[in-house]
């Protein structure tokens, strides 16, 4: 099946620069939008293997500032995150435009990832965590699983098929 997109819009822009006040709180609108409705993002790791993609349940913190996820530690991924900690993560709303390819917004997220080891940050990235995701209770909390915190160092926002805004959180 042959998909049927509107034809793209094309800017003569390759990046924006975010002095001009609107378009940074445009893009810091359409980063807000896509980490808050979309549950499910593509993680990027590097290991001995290369680098490896993975789907993950994600969530973000108010400010941006760090994504959590939790994996089993039996797995590549988490193998990938402990011998080399930088990371990306990819989300986008595709599912959500059928049919207009100038709709599609994509975040690409550049940050560091570290496992939390219990205490008062394991409780609050957890409750992050369950606040978007309360059906995984369970798998969050199996000893067989880690909590995994990005601190985000990078954002760029792409919207209307080819428009990419930088963002750097304070």
């Amino acid at each position: 099946m042959v998909k049927e997109y509107d034809k793209p819009i094309f800017i003569d822009v390759k990046n924006l620069d975010l002095g001009d006040k609107d378009l940074e709180q445009e893009c810091i609108d359409g980063i807000r939008n896509l980490s808050d409705n979309q549950t499910f993002g593509v993680l990027a790791t590097h290991g001995e293997g290369g680098i490896l993609t993975s789907l993950v349940a994600f969530a973000a913190d108010s400010d941006l500032k760090h994504i959590v996820f939790t994996t089993p530690m039996n797995t590549t991924k988490y193998s990938n995150i402990i011998m080399n900690p930088n990371i990306t993560l990819l989300i986008d709303n595709r599912s959500d435009q059928p049919d207009s390819i100038n709709q599609i917004n994509a975040l690409n997220i550049a940050g560091s990832a570290s496992v939390i080891n219990g205490g008062l940050a394991m409780e609050k990235w957890v409750g992050v965590y369950l606040k978007k995701h309360p059906n995984l209770v369970d798998f969050v909390n199996t000893s067989l699983n880690a909590v995994i915190l990005v601190e985000v160092g990078k954002c760029a926002f792409v919207s209307k098929f080819q428009q990419v805004f930088e963002w750097y959180p304070d």
